[in-house]
């Protein structure tokens, strides 16, 4: 029994939206049309999908059961019209980029997209600023060609395997580099960890430190933790405890805080940079694509990447 995507969509359209009127403006037909649709669907079936009242609309159970297919066989439909599209060239002049909000005071971002906004104008440029969380699933999905990132490269099955983190990612994708930076302390001018250029480990004994969530990755903060603690650090997350947050908090109870080295500071903020003596860990401001990206816009991104950046090809 083969089944057309059409009255999928309509299905899931109604399911989701609970009307159908709401469903047939989202789909852009009339509300009969979609009406003929559900129950062309049905008959095809061989049962009710929905149960209708003049206040509700639900699922019936055995519409309950056959939601998340029909969802799955949607997407998996415009993953295929997609590449379809892809093989023809429609998609030569449209590039879907993905950076999360957060990086946007960093200098090669902006280089990069509005950089190549000016080279390319007649390239439709998208930008999706989701958490990078998301971005990376997007990514993965086809559904971005582009991904700007700041985090640690880990390998596949330790990511595939593990609870995913916001600065962790795939290093099977294909990857250029664009800055590194060591991960380290901003610590009060006032505070004795600042007559250091580097500091040592036993400096950092009976000090409080402010340090991110563990959302970040377990890969990359169980690490910093453990070298934190064995120095004989107390360390503290504070409520808000993103990158940025935690320097913030740092300044304001005049503590050092954890910084992954991304966010510049006013020369007149009261703290100053430090790495640490032992603990060498970097993350990375990195282009992501998937291995196969290697036409159209998306090329072209590259290469305007590698002549912007001097960038070379890191996986």
């Amino acid at each position: 029994m083969d089944l057309s995507i059409k009255p999928l969509r309509c299905m899931v359209a109604v399911a989701e939206l609970e009307s159908f009127t709401r469903a047939a403006e989202r789909l852009n037909m009339t509300q009969p049309s979609l009406s003929i649709q559900i129950s062309q669907l049905e008959r095809h079936l061989g049962f009710r999908l929905f149960e209708r009242s003049t206040r509700q609309v639900e699922l019936t159970a055995e519409g309950e059961f056959l939601l998340e297919h029909a969802a799955r066989l949607i997407q998996e439909s415009d993953r295929l019209m997609n590449a379809a599209r892809e093989i023809r060239g429609d998609l030569k002049n449209r590039l879907r980029l993905g950076a999360a909000l957060y990086t946007f005071d960093i200098v090669e971002r902006r280089q990069l997209i509005e950089g190549f906004v000016d080279a390319y104008p007649k390239i439709d440029l998208r930008v999706d600023a989701h958490p990078q969380v998301g971005i990376l699933q997007a990514l993965a999905g086809h559904n971005l060609d582009v991904a700007l990132i700041i985090g640690l490269a880990i390998p596949d099955a330790d990511f595939e395997g593990g609870r995913r983190g916001e600065l962790i990612f795939p290093a099977s994708l294909r990857r250029l580099t664009i800055r590194r930076e060591r991960v380290g302390l901003r610590v009060p001018v006032d505070s004795p960890l600042a007559a250091y250029s580097v500091i040592p480990a036993v400096a950092l004994a009976g000090q409080t430190v402010i340090v991110p969530s563990a959302e970040h990755g377990a890969q990359l903060m169980q690490p910093i933790l453990d070298f934190l603690i064995a120095s004989g650090a107390t360390i503290i997350e504070p409520p808000e405890a993103t990158g940025t947050a935690i320097e913030r908090y740092g300044r304001r109870f005049k503590l050092p805080a954890l910084t992954f080295g991304w966010f510049d500071q006013p020369l007149d903020c009261g703290t100053v940079r430090r790495d640490f003596e032992v603990l060498d860990l970097c993350t990375e401001f990195a282009i992501l694509t998937r291995q196969n990206s290697g036409e159209g816009a998306t090329a072209r991104f590259l290469a305007f990447a590698e002549r912007t950046c001097g960038l070379a090809q890191a996986a």
